[in-house]
């Protein structure tokens, strides 16, 4: 199995492509225009052009980014799920 793409939700593309590209090296991808000023727009590893990508999705207008753990939560909760080989 191989992650070929992740989808982020951003508020803005254009200062989400600015973030990933010029303050954490990641190169664009792909980028489509979707209509209403939305794109399918990706940005990748720039060593590991043909690695996932991250896709900055346009998030819905009452989306609301996460604020941190409650401050009575120790650590980050996750699963774990046993995957058998094939």
């Amino acid at each position: 199995m191989k992650i070929k793409g992740v989808g982020i939700p951003v508020k803005d593309q254009e200062k989400a492509l600015k973030f990933y590209t010029e303050k954490l090296g990641f190169i664009k991808k792909r980028d489509l225009p979707l209509g209403e000023g939305n794109r399918w727009l990706t940005v990748v590893s720039k060593d590991e052009q043909d690695g996932p990508e991250l896709l900055l999705e346009p998030a819905p207008n009452h989306f609301e980014p996460a604020k941190g753990l409650p401050k009575s939560s120790k650590g980050c909760r996750y699963a774990v799920y046993p995957v058998q080989s094939r």
